[in-house]
């Protein structure tokens, strides 16, 4: 985690890129239900290089909360490591987003992901982007919002 604290600003994207395509071909990351078993899970492996980077530097957070999860199309497993990671990452901001119903097991309040919520689902709903998006960036997007749904879901 110090290695990754101390890369320059301008290395932190395709670092931090090209480990959640690492981790994609990670046995583990396609079931996470065998990630059990493993030494080291492809979500263990990215908290640990990014978790404490994410959290404390501006930039790797635009990059988790933004770029990687609505600009760019990574791998589907890559996508699921980051909402999970994501989801267990306290928010630096003192502001809150709760859903109706005031419902948050499974996702932690005021976590990253929780605080991601309304900008996925604006990013979805937006009209320019239904009319000017490709179909593989609409699922992209589309199963980072259900994804992160269901970690807010009651029954996760």
């Amino acid at each position: 985690p110090q290695v990754m604290a101390a890369l320059p600003e301008h290395a932190l994207e395709p670092v931090m890129e090209g480990v959640l395509r690492c981790v994609a071909q990670m046995p583990g990351s396609h079931d996470p239900t065998t990630a059990d078993s493993l030494p080291c899970s492809p979500f263990d492996l990215f908290q640990h290089m990014f978790g404490l980077v994410i959290h404390t530097n501006q930039t790797a957070r635009f990059l988790a909360t933004n770029k990687f999860l609505l600009v760019r199309t990574l791998p589907v497993h890559s996508l699921r490591v980051l909402v999970e990671c994501l989801g267990e990452h306290k928010a630096t901001t003192t502001t809150t987003t709760t859903l109706a119903g005031g419902s948050d097991a499974g996702c932690v309040e005021g976590s990253l992901l929780w605080d991601t919520l309304p900008r996925i689902a604006e990013v979805w709903s937006d009209a320019e982007f239904v009319k000017r998006a490709s179909i593989e960036h609409k699922l992209y997007v589309t199963r980072a919002l259900l994804w992160t749904l269901r970690r807010a879901s009651p029954s996760d």
